[in-house]
């Protein structure tokens, strides 16, 4: 899971600790209480690349300091982080505060149409080395899950500031929005809809193997036809035409 960590006001102390101190401490509490291996396994893996600054940043954040943040740093791949936002834990109110204060900065009433270049950019940067490995990773390699949605989000980008009703987390209804709104022919809406479902199961086939964060469909035959055989496929010469 991607998480953003987000508390309400600096204003106010929490004992001895400021209260960007204290919610710094329980974010990395929370982190490890998820994250961390048990012998009972893990609740999930943890991310936390998306927040501000990135890597660098602070792992928490006050809603006033992430708005300052993307009003004046916010590049065009955090609006897309933006994009598929949504509360999930904590205080739900605070949560829809933060998506309805950042609304003007994810979906701007006149985009560049340059800005989608950076899209390309970044979509060109891990096609290519998702290809440079073996076997088809069905994330990044291109016509795979990050492809689908980052048709949806880029017509999002373009024209949810003035067509709200576009406005949807969720990729799937993101992409029957987009049709209704006659943004997608039926066929390319049915296509991305289609690929997306079966990209996603595959994902999932993948990651029960052995519990790895993996994507990529591998490359030895024996592996490939468990595989196959896991999504419903009788032989592994069907898989192999729609993977390939």
């Amino acid at each position: 899971v991607d998480l953003l960590y987000l508390y309400a006001s600096d204003d106010g102390h929490a004992g001895r600790l400021s209260l960007h101190e204290f919610y710094a401490k329980l974010g990395e509490r929370v982190t490890r209480a998820i994250d961390e291996a048990t012998a009972e396994g893990i609740v999930f893996r943890v991310d936390l690349r998306l927040r501000p600054e990135g890597r660098s940043g602070a792992i928490c954040n006050s809603l006033g300091a992430a708005e300052r943040y993307y009003e004046t740093f916010g590049r065009t791949w955090e609006r897309q982080v933006w994009l598929r936002a949504r509360p999930s834990a904590g205080d739900p109110g605070l949560g829809e505060e933060a998506r309805r204060r950042l609304e003007p900065f994810v979906y701007p009433r006149h985009l560049d149409p340059k800005k989608i270049d950076d899209v390309l950019s970044l979509r060109r940067l891990f096609v290519t080395e998702a290809e440079a490995q073996a076997g088809f990773d069905v994330k990044l390699a291109s016509g795979g899950i990050r492809d689908v949605e980052l048709v949806a989000q880029t017509l999002q980008l373009l024209h949810g500031g003035k067509k709200t009703d576009l406005r949807d987390a969720n990729t799937l209804r993101a992409l029957d929005r987009l049709h209704v709104a006659g943004l997608l022919r039926g066929r390319e809406q049915r296509a991305l809809g289609e690929a997306y479902r079966f990209w996603r199961r595959v994902e999932h086939r993948l990651q029960l193997e052995d519990g790895a964060q993996t994507h990529r469909v591998p490359a030895g035959e024996v592996e490939r036809h468990r595989l196959a055989r896991r999504l419903g496929f009788a032989a592994l010469d069907p898989f192999d035409a729609l993977v390939a």
